[in-house]
């Protein structure tokens, strides 16, 4: 295997270890069996475990930037966009709790205002306003920033809060019917008020 294929293997075995172990879980000894490699492999290309880790956080980000500016950027209407955004969300979170975790972690729990994925969101947020002021053109940037923030956060919680035995917290992402309810109250909580006074 070449150098740049093994390096690739291990930032993939990264990415999946994190997924199957959360990253508060994961070790050297994780990826390597991964990967299967050595450990002195993973410390060859990425010197730290942290090193590590922050590559492969950052490969995902680049990864979900690359398909929500494809997702935003469609020739179809803005209603269309955005509910194709929404149904990619939650299927990232739905998918990929553990690595949305990890993103989340430093701007929530530690309080790390400069994170990758506050550059994501930003990104997710810019594209989607302009898309809608294009096709809006009264809109208030302000609301259709506040309805957009809003909805992603409540797919993350929605999505990320484990449910409990008997207790309805939220709507159900995984059932069909349900997860299609609520894109299209986003969609609307997006659109509708993007022009009150």
């Amino acid at each position: 295997m070449s150098p740049q294929a093994t390096k690739l293997r291990i930032l993939m075995a990264a990415i999946e270890a994190i997924e199957k172990n959360g990253i508060q879980n994961i070790t050297t000894r994780v990826i390597a069996d991964e990967a299967g490699v050595n450990n002195a492999a993973l410390h060859y290309y990425y010197g730290t475990k942290e090193q590590l880790l922050e590559q492969a956080l950052e490969h995902t980000l680049q990864h979900w930037v690359e398909d929500t500016d494809e997702i935003l950027a469609e020739k179809t209407p803005i209603q269309e966009r955005l509910e194709a955004l929404f149904d990619y969300v939650i299927g990232g979170v739905l998918r990929y709790p553990n690595l949305i975790r990890a993103h989340i972690q430093p701007p929530i729990m530690e309080g790390i205002s400069f994170s990758p994925f506050l550059q994501l969101l930003k990104t997710w947020i810019d594209l989607a306003t302009a898309g809608i002021l294009e096709a809006i053109p009264d809109a208030r940037e302000d609301l259709v920033r506040i309805a957009i923030q809003s909805a992603v956060a409540a797919v993350l919680v929605i999505g990320l809060l484990p449910e409990a035995e008997g207790l309805k917290t939220s709507q159900s992402l995984r059932d069909p019917d349900s997860r299609k309810v609520l894109v299209a109250y986003f969609v609307q909580s997006i659109l509708q008020p993007a022009t009150i006074d």
